[in-house]
């Protein structure tokens, strides 16, 4: 990973945000396939990227830090199909570091436009 520009970050951030909420959806609708291929398709997607990012950990770029630092947030709190309680928050709380580091990027994004 050279310099990935604050576009794909955000790209793959809101695809595991979707993703996310399509696991969550289909919790709720008691359909645990569906939600286990959701979880899947998260944490496969994390560990490519994960190891992606750590063949040149020391070239990253600020955003490249904090988006590897989410992932590896994310690695050590995979979602599960198992009932844990109150999984909405869970989930809330599993897509915080998303949400923030998104807001972020949207921050410095509008923060380099030209005025």
């Amino acid at each position: 990973m050279t310099t990935t520009s604050l576009i794909d970050i955000y790209k793959n951030l809101a695809f595991i945000l979707s993703k996310s909420e399509a696991y969550n959806s289909a919790l709720l609708r008691s359909k645990q396939k569906v939600a286990q291929s959701n979880i899947s398709e998260i944490n496969n997607f994390i560990q490519k990227e994960l190891k992606q990012i750590s063949t040149t950990s020391s070239t990253l770029t600020y955003f490249e830090k904090r988006y590897f630092d989410v992932l590896s947030t994310l690695s050590l709190y995979p979602l599960t199909t198992i009932d844990v309680g109150d999984f909405q928050y869970i989930i809330a709380q599993w897509q915080s570091p998303i949400n923030q580091l998104i807001f972020e990027i949207i921050n410095a994004s509008n923060h380099s436009l030209p005025t």
